[in-house]
């Protein structure tokens, strides 16, 4: 086999065991929390490999239950040049708006991933996706 198509399948079956640990349990840890959202990072999946963070995060941006649902999200962080990119995007639902589950209730069909997402970039400084990739790259617990 072609060293190419090497690359391409390991890419390919990385991918794929990535889009599927959102089905594992989860460890939550509160990594920001303001009066209208709160962001948590999944300690039982967060990884570090070269430099980089490859982390779920869990978005309540509307913790008055207006929306009742959360997102997760996959993200690999490189926190050495301060830039990011999407891997994968769940909308859940909730059945009670004001509690957040430890393990995620089935998600709504997957949300695209646009190339634009998933390609490396730079946050906005101040931003709250900012924050939250400095907060990623300060997280010491589980390997992270």
């Amino acid at each position: 086999m072609r060293p190419f198509s090497c690359l391409v399948l390991l890419v390919l079956s990385t991918t794929r065991v990535a889009a599927a640990q959102s089905t594992r349990p989860h460890r939550w840890a509160q990594l920001i929390a303001t009066a209208a959202e709160a962001i948590d990072l999944d300690t039982a999946t967060a990884q570090r490999t070269d430099g980089l963070r490859r982390v779920w995060l869990r978005w309540d941006v509307d913790r008055w239950g207006l929306l009742a649902q959360y997102q997760l999200e996959h993200r690999e962080v490189d926190c050495a040049r301060g830039l990011t990119r999407l891997l994968a995007v769940e909308t859940h639902e909730l059945s009670t708006p004001a509690t957040l589950p430890d393990t995620p209730a089935a998600p709504r069909p997957p949300n695209t991933i646009s190339s634009s997402d998933s390609v490396w970039h730079a946050v906005s400084s101040g931003s709250l996706a900012d924050i939250v990739v400095k907060a990623v790259c300060r997280w010491r617990e589980a390997g992270a």
